[in-house]
């Protein structure tokens, strides 16, 4: 390969002096320095999008703190981390997704709220005889007995627990359903939650029959309920009335149980994802099946998904690699990826490029004394700088300033001529204006070059060309 120092003393004398040539051999060494440079700087910008990717922070915590502490080139060769992180990671992936799901069919919270607020709506208005005096069911004296005491907890205890519990149990979902949620919750502590969560639901049946045991001293104060939905009538037992224990406490405790019987369903639910992902063989359809549970529970946008998805699946395809040809591969994929000048395309969205296009152009000759010269068409291959703007409707504009042209070597190579190609064969400076095709990579646009100095006052061509060519970016900024 050609050296740095070499490099720089070719372009330098090549940039002041129109006398001195770069041989073939120059060319090719510039050439393939060039290409392990523009690599090299693309897996660096790769690298460091992955490092500050917040979103695959979130989702792939123990992968990312690879990522982010050491050389990913380095961490590549580390098969046996890749398949163990991300197994660990998709396990807590599905925790949350499941969790997300869980939350976003039932609020916890306002079953928990709403069943407190109309048992208590009853209460306020109903009395219980105890050993011949009538007490309050929403007050207890100081002055009551042990067993006026129990009797009228009795209304309360397990009812309050299971309101807590489903309180709880909500607030532990919202930090398990997060991604960025420092909590990182196993499966057996899921499960353990929801079992926690049945627990309280059965003490729900001793509140029934507590009920049902005093239900014949409880009267209800229905002149008061009268009054009070004048004043309220939304309150539940205004179209109850004195069947408040018939049907009243029947239609409480079905409400509490709603978010039970999901809470349970999404246990099951979480063991069908769970045996989804552990029955693919790679780490690559594990990931495929992971990112089906995200799309299923809704827990991210689609948007933000692409560019998740996109460094996982990096990584999984990386952990099945098992040669160096393989991960050569993924890596040409990953950090020159073909279809990046759909990137080029997002509406409204602005981009900065090294590009290259292929394709044929044809024009006139500008220059005001006629050059002798008949190039006014053929490949026209530049690499440059690019600018973008994503228009609305799909497609893109693009600017493109380039130093170089690669039309004629590779109009050589396609009619089978081994001509040596020299440096200055190459550097063409041209502007270009192009329209992108929305969904596909093919530009149409006009360029302004500045091609090879002929004649004997070796005056430089000047053309003004349409063309057409594919769109083939090779990293982006």
């Amino acid at each position: 390969m050609i050296k740095l120092k070499n490099l720089f003393y070719i372009l330098f004398v090549l940039s002041f002096s129109g006398q001195v040539r770069a041989n073939s051999a120059q060319v090719e060494g510039i050439t393939q320095f060039l290409i392990d440079r523009a690599n090299d700087t693309y897996f660096y910008i790769f690298e460091n999008k992955m490092k500050k990717s917040k979103r695959f922070s979130c989702y792939f915590p123990e992968v990312y703190s690879y990522v982010e502490d050491g050389d990913l080139k380095a961490l590549i060769k580390s098969k046996d981390i890749w398949e163990e992180t991300l197994t660990n990671d998709l396990k807590l992936l599905n925790i949350r997704a499941v969790s997300y799901g869980v939350n976003k069919t039932v609020n916890f919270n306002k079953v928990a709220i709403k069943a407190t607020n109309d048992y208590a709506d009853l209460l306020q208005f109903s009395k219980i005889k105890i050993e011949g005096a009538e007490y309050d069911l929403n007050f207890i004296p100081l002055s009551a007995s042990p067993k006026v005491r129990n009797v009228i907890n009795g209304f309360y205890t397990q009812f309050n627990e299971f309101r807590d519990e489903l309180i709880n149990f909500n607030k532990k979902l919202i930090n398990y359903s997060d991604p960025c949620s420092n909590v990182k919750p196993t499966e057996e502590i899921f499960k353990a939650n929801v079992n926690d969560l049945k627990s309280a639901y059965k003490g729900l049946e001793l509140w029934i029959k507590h009920i049902q045991q005093y239900k014949n001293n409880i009267t209800v104060d229905v002149r008061a309920i009268e009054a009070a939905c004048k004043t309220d009538s939304s309150l539940k037992v205004c179209r109850i009335k004195n069947k408040v224990f018939s049907e009243y406490i029947p239609e409480i405790k079905k409400q509490l149980e709603k978010p039970v019987v999901k809470a349970v369903g999404y246990v099951l639910i979480t063991a069908k994802y769970i045996n989804n992902i552990q029955k693919r063989k790679t780490a690559t359809g594990k990931v495929v099946e992971a990112f089906k549970v995200i799309k299923e529970e809704d827990l991210e946008t689609n948007e933000k998904l692409k560019k998740i998805k996109y460094y996982a699946l990096f990584i999984a395809q990386l952990a099945d690699a098992d040669s160096a040809d393989s991960v050569a591969g993924i890596l040409k994929e990953y950090t020159l990826p073909v279809t990046s000048f759909l990137s080029k395309r997002e509406p409204r969205k602005t981009s900065f490029m090294i590009t290259s296009y292929f394709g044929y152009a044809a024009g006139r000759i500008e220059n005001k004394d006629k050059v002798t010269s008949s190039n006014t068409s053929g490949f026209y291959v530049p690499v440059g700088f690019e600018y973008n703007v994503g228009l609305t409707r799909g497609g893109a504009i693009s600017v493109m300033l380039s130093p170089f042209d690669f039309g004629y070597p590779i109009s050589l190579r396609m009619n089978g001529e081994n001509t040596g190609v020299d440096l200055e064969d190459i550097v063409a400076p041209s502007i270009s204006v192009a329209y992108g095709v929305k969904d596909y990579p093919m530009n149409i646009g006009v360029a302004y070059q500045k091609g090879k100095k002929t004649g004997l006052n070796t005056e430089q061509e000047e053309r003004l060309m349409l063309f057409v060519a594919f769109d083939m970016p090779l990293f982006s900024f």
